[in-house]
Order: structure tokens, then sequence, then C-alpha cells
């Protein structure tokens, strides 16, 4: 749904929009949940359950999702201070609601700031010490208006050595970017309001092409790793495509 972080990962709370903005969902749209779960020594019973809150008034704002991180990370085996950067530059007006950063064990630290026109320097995000058993979104009490031309920076920081106790290899590997939590990640979510429906094509236009760059890097560094993966190359062959 426009804009909404639905995604649930652990130590996160329910998921509530605030007043205004309810999900929109169009007749006969299928919802479908998708589950990662880890595997255990023995049988445990596995009973996920979601309630959704329907109303009858229709969300005032649409909000638009704008996602920075790297899917070209590769860590190195005993590197204690690995750096993700990445920067945008907003193409036009937006009120920013709230954040969602996402790692997984390797995450150390975070960070998301952004440099005004004016020289105006906001600290958007710092997470000192991250906790991949406690993840959350983070909306602000006072939404924060940033004009055209404000640069983003987002920078996090990983941890592949052995003096991490949360590192799931021991010793340690190379790791990369994947979908199983022995991998990384390294996202960063902006929940936006656009100020008027030209800037909202405007930065959906801009960071379809943003996308399109992030998954050419990250499947090529995945391929140096995997070369002779059929799946692997078909998904660099897409994303080249």
């Amino acid at each position: 749904p426009d804009g909404q972080f639905i995604g649930w990962a652990p130590g996160r709370g329910p998921i509530v929009s605030p007043d205004g903005m309810a999900w929109r969902l169009e007749r006969g749209s299928d919802l479908v949940v998708e589950l990662h779960v880890i595997d255990s020594k023995q049988a445990v019973p596995l009973k996920p359950s979601v309630g959704l809150f329907l109303t009858t008034t229709p969300p005032r704002q649409r909000p638009i999702t704008v996602r920075m991180g790297s899917k070209s990370i590769d860590i190195p085996p005993g590197q204690a201070d690995y750096l993700v950067t990445d920067d945008y530059e907003l193409p036009a007006n937006v009120t920013v609601l709230s954040v969602y950063p996402h790692a997984h064990y390797l995450g150390r630290e975070m960070r998301l700031e952004a440099a005004r026109p004016d020289g105006r320097r906001l600290t958007l995000l710092h997470i000192p010490r991250w906790d991949f058993h406690w993840q959350q979104d983070y909306r602000f009490t006072a939404p924060v208006a940033l004009p055209a031309g404000t640069q983003l920076t987002m920078r996090f920081t990983y941890d592949n050595s052995d003096g991490n106790e949360d590192n799931p290899h021991h010793p340690p590997i190379d790791v990369t970017v994947g979908q199983r939590s022995t991998d990384e990640m390294g996202n960063l979510a902006l929940q936006v309001l656009p100020h008027s429906a030209a800037d909202r094509a405007r930065i959906v236009r801009d960071f379809a092409a943003k996308e399109v760059e992030a998954n050419v890097a990250g499947y090529e560094v995945v391929a140096r790793h995997h070369p002779n993966d059929p799946a692997v190359l078909a998904d660099l062959g897409a994303s080249y495509v």
C-alpha cells in the first residue's frame, strides 16, 4: 500500500498508521504474507496471525517510500569497521514522517543526515549500537520538512570480526547481500509526503532510476562470488535488461 512500512522484523511492535493515512487497497487486491523462518533443532509449531483493522474513512494523505542503501555489500572476514554509504538529493519538496533502517547480525552503527540547501544540517537518525533483535521504524513527533536540493547521506557500519558476539560465523567468512539472516542488508526507507502531485511523480521517477543502478551493482557483486550459479547469472542479466 502507498508508502506504508508493513514488513515486520524481530522486536518490532504493532504497525499502526497515523490518522488520515489508512492503507488504500483497491477492490480485488490479493494480500500475500511471506514468512522467513529460522531452522531449529526440533519441530516447533508455527502459528502466525495477522490482524487487520478496517475503517470507512478514506485516507486524506498518500505517502511514498524512498529507499536508500546498498545492494553491493561485500564484507571481508575479520573487518570490524566496514562502511556502507549512500547519498540521495531530493528532487522535490517533501515532509519526512518516518524512517525505517534495516540490517542483519553484522550491523553496528547507523546514521542519516540531511544537508539543506540553506546550509543547515540535521541528524535524522543515529543508532550507535544496532541490534538485529530490536528493530523498529522511527516516527518523528514533529514531521521534518525538507526542500528540493536537500542532500541525504546514509552511513552504516558493520562488524564482521570474531569480536562481534552476534556474528553467525566463527571464524568469520565473506558476507554479501542476501535474503538469509546470515547474509547482510543495508536498507534505509524514508516515508515522505510530497507537497504536490508533480512532486510525487518526480520523486517516483527519480527513485526508479536509482533503484535500477543499485540492482545492477548488487548482482555484479554476488556474481563475482558465484560466477557459475545459473540463478545468480539470471538475476544479473535481468538487472541489465
